[in-house]
């Protein structure tokens, strides 16, 4: 049993938003045959929803008001619309938009993590007014940090390039199946080897610590939502 007084970081808020960013582009292929290949293209190893509203159809075989998908990294195939009288030419407008996470996910909020320490360690919280911090780990310098639920990297921390992120330049995050999100923050860099898009599983070592600090553990539902809602952790403990 743990006790003693503990705060939450209610500071930390990630948004779902992609600005100043556009992760997601939508481009629209034609053949001579007349049929138009909706195509979106994912930059980022996050997933998203696309949104297709048409505001005039004419002269296709189908007729739709709108269309929606899930996108994932790469090239998506989303639908095809087949010209009915090609001869005759045919009008159309539409608009095109996307929001962060993917419609079936369902968080799993009773999944036990792995406390991302090595094995044997005794955990001591960080500190801020004389409070423990919640779901934070006290730091050394060379300390390793482990992986504490299978995921795919989306960021790594110490990235200095001007890319679409959650959450700073100080944080490893690792997306789970469920449309969830760990983020691992106050790491200034020291990533094992990680790179978007690479599989990590409980148990790896994923930063070597470059300085004393506290990481703080942050899981996030990726949800279409202007803010990410925080969901607690439930760790493994020893009896």
């Amino acid at each position: 049993t743990l006790s003693g007084q503990f705060q939450r970081e209610e500071a930390y808020q990630y948004s779902s938003r992609s600005d100043g960013f556009d992760p997601v582009k939508l481009s629209v292929d034609q053949s001579e045959a007349g049929t138009l290949k909706f195509i979106a293209t994912n930059e980022t190893f996050y997933p998203f929803v696309v949104k297709i509203n048409f505001r005039k159809m004419d002269n296709f075989t189908a007729s739709y008001r709108t269309r929606e998908a899930f996108v994932k990294y790469g090239k998506n195939i989303l639908f095809d619309l087949k010209v009915r009288d090609p001869e005759s030419g045919y009008n159309l407008d539409y608009e095109f938009s996307y929001a962060l996470g993917r419609p079936e996910a369902v968080n799993e909020t009773d999944f036990i993590y792995l406390i991302p320490l090595r094995p044997g360690t005794v955990p001591a919280a960080g500190k801020a007014g004389g409070a423990g911090i919640t779901d934070s780990f006290s730091l050394q310098k060379g300390d390793t940090v482990y992986c504490s639920r299978k995921g795919t990297v989306t960021a790594v921390p110490g990235d200095t390039r001007t890319i679409f992120r959650i959450s700073g330049k100080d944080a490893l995050e690792i997306l789970h199946d469920d449309g969830t999100m760990m983020i691992y923050s106050g790491l200034s860099g020291g990533a094992i080897d990680l790179i978007p898009g690479m599989t990590v599983y409980p148990g790896d070592p994923v930063v070597v610590v470059r300085e004393n600090s506290t990481l703080i553990l942050h899981l996030v539902a990726l949800v279409q939502a202007e803010m990410l809602p925080s969901l607690p952790v439930l760790y493994a403990v020893d009896d």
